[in-house]
């Protein structure tokens, strides 16, 4: 066993030795100069190199800038107002199916430019702070639409002043239980949308009342959404300027698009209650009372900013309510009458529990 060992251990090292021989002469071979080339890059030109870093950096910076726009709505709307300065920017914070068959003269428009400034009159707004956010004017949109406005729709110069403004929202503070600051930035949006559409800022306040209870992120069972619970998947195409369908939410975007589509239907339908009855969808079929209430909530408001007594509002009957209206049954051209006699009562049936019986 020992002389084994013995005879590995003297293997190894003779190989160990041999190894460790052929890497010196591999190392001294190459040593040699004649025997490899050393070979170095050209470096690149100082002009070309300059470039290079800065194209880099710039590529870098661009996709920074892009996720900042993606995300930062505020940066993104004053770019596009840097883009686009032809595009008109309201000076605000700012139902059902609508059938543009119903309606042919309503048309797609690019929002144009207008002089809202000049628009305002001097009129002041209870939350002047509205005014600082660039929105795009539905006014361009509005003028398009043809047919006559019921005079009762159009501006009654209530709400003038800031005293008035303030009035309106306690009251309506009060009586929804919201905050009476929010409640003046709704009212200011209506000062400023109804001018873009030629209606009355208080028939504004009266339908969001309504409506939404003044609850900008009320959603109904039928998809209507926002103050003026607009029916989005029917009016997407409108909401496209204010930065999509999602806008709906926001009362600058909702106010706007609810005055256009309820302006649409009044002057489809002739009168200020037919109107209303076409934008809460019940003109076929019946509002259930939907424009009375907003009438009434109106004359409310009107009576309020008066200091008179609430005017009571005669209100019209559709054709359709007409047919549901069935007559009296008339037999040989005389309506029967009801009988006078009295019906003498059906005596109560006594209830006698039934005896066991011995099986």
């Amino acid at each position: 066993m020992k002389i084994k060992l013995i005879n590995l251990y003297e293997q190894s090292s003779k190989t160990s030795k041999d190894l460790l021989q052929s890497v010196q002469t591999k190392i001294s071979t190459y040593g040699q100069k004649s025997d490899f080339k050393v070979y170095k890059a050209k470096p690149n030109s100082t002009l070309k190199a300059t470039l290079t870093r800065v194209s880099n950096s710039a590529a870098v910076i661009g996709v920074f800038i892009g996720i900042a726009i993606a995300v930062n709505e505020p940066l993104r709307s004053e770019l596009a107002k840097s883009i686009t300065p032809g595009v008109e920017l309201a000076s605000i914070n700012s139902t059902e199916s609508y059938d543009v068959d119903e309606a042919p003269s309503v048309k797609p428009v690019s929002m144009g430019k207008t002089n809202l400034g000049a628009s305002l009159s001097g009129d002041v707004l209870i939350s002047p702070d509205v005014l600082r956010a660039p929105v795009p004017s539905i006014a361009p949109l509005a003028k398009q639409i043809s047919g006559s406005i019921d005079p009762a729709a159009q501006d009654s110069r209530l709400m003038v002043s800031t005293t008035d403004q303030q009035k309106v929202a306690n009251y309506m503070a009060n009586k929804y239980r919201v905050d009476p600051k929010a409640i003046g930035q709704y009212i200011s949006h209506a000062i400023v949308v109804a001018k873009e559409v030629d209606l009355d800022p208080v028939l504004l306040v009266a339908v969001m009342a309504i409506e939404s209870n003044f609850n900008p992120n009320v959603q109904s069972n039928m998809g209507a959404q926002g103050l003026m619970q607009v029916l989005t998947r029917v009016h997407t195409e409108k909401f496209a300027p204010y930065g999509g369908p999602a806008a709906a939410f926001k009362p600058e975007a909702n106010i706007r698009v609810g005055a256009y589509i309820l302006k649409s239907y009044i002057a489809m339908s002739g009168s200020l209650q037919a109107g209303l009855r076409y934008y809460v969808g019940g003109a076929a079929v019946g509002d259930g009372g939907y424009a009375a209430k907003v009438l009434t909530e109106r004359e409310t408001l009107v009576a309020l900013l008066k200091n008179t007594k609430i005017r009571e509002v005669p209100l019209e009957v559709s054709a359709a309510q007409y047919s549901k209206v069935l007559p009296p049954p008339v037999f040989n051209n005389k309506v029967e009458k009801a009988s006078e006699e009295k019906i003498k009562p059906i005596p109560p049936v006594e209830y006698v529990e039934p005896k066991e019986q011995d099986s």
